[in-house]
């Protein structure tokens, strides 16, 4: 029995095959003859580059996710992506971990599920909420700390280092590196004594904090702002990946 990637892998270079035999026996030869070309010096090659059993291609340029299952004529079974979130290093990696399994569900199984990406996306998102409450660093931004000195304009992250060295304990020096959270404020009745006594420092720049690798969480004296904490690490995250496919994702959420 003849495998599905193995048929489409031939049709697709039978096709690639008749296209050049189409370009070099007929269209380049007609086109060498007006132009007084010897026919020698008028040939196109079509080199075989990969057979993507299934792809997605976004509106930017140079942003796109193949499933390759043939890479100039050899077997494979591998993902080609460029421009979204899985090649970024200052992404969680468990942002990146579900957004994997999320192309999966589009590019690897026989057939798009959309309830299943959906229910997926729900429960991530709980997930993801439950997190962000607890302080939890698996869903931050991870910060790299220069001297501010070599900014034209200090950047927000370096300002959120400057404001744990401020408020908690001198930490951050240029190439220290810690976990971002976004935050609305401090609440001045839970927090220490050392941390009260420092809040009217505080400027309205400082809507987020950098915590050390080393601190376990963050404190919970400190005010999450959720909503761009979840925009952050999930919401706009999934949404990019889905941009390709989001008619048929609306369609199947308003059938629900």
């Amino acid at each position: 029995m003849v495998n599905t990637d193995d048929k489409y892998i031939k049709l697709v270079l039978d096709i690639s095959k008749e296209i050049s035999e189409y370009l070099n026996e007929d269209a380049l030869v007609r086109f060498a003859e007006k132009h007084n070309i010897k026919k020698e010096y008028s040939k196109l090659e079509l080199k075989q580059e990969v057979v993507a059993k299934r792809s997605l291609f976004f509106s930017k340029k140079k942003k796109y996710a193949l499933h390759i299952v043939n890479r100039e004529g050899q077997k494979r079974d591998e993902y080609d992506i460029k421009g979204l979130v899985l090649r970024r290093s200052e992404y969680p990696v468990y942002t990146k971990d579900c957004i994997s399994k999320i192309l999966d569900m589009i590019l690897h199984h026989e057939k798009i599920s959309f309830k299943g990406i959906a229910e997926y996306v729900s429960k991530i998102n709980e997930d993801m909420l439950d997190r962000i409450y607890r302080g939890d660093k698996s869903v931050c931004r991870t910060s790299p700390y220069k001297d501010p000195k070599s900014y034209k304009k200090i950047p927000f992250h370096v300002i959120g280092a400057q404001l744990w060295n401020m408020l908690e304990y001198n930490y951050f020096v240029p190439g220290m590196r810690g976990y971002l959270f976004k935050i609305k404020g401090i609440d001045i009745m839970s927090a220490p004594k050392h941390v009260a006594d420092n809040i009217h420092k505080m400027t309205p720049k400082n809507t987020c904090i950098v915590i050390p690798y080393e601190e376990p969480r963050l404190p919970d004296y400190y005010i999450i702002d959720v909503d761009s904490m979840l925009d952050y690490c999930w919401t706009k995250r999934y949404m990019e990946l889905l941009e390709p496919v989001m008619i048929n994702m609306e369609k199947y959420m308003k059938g629900l």
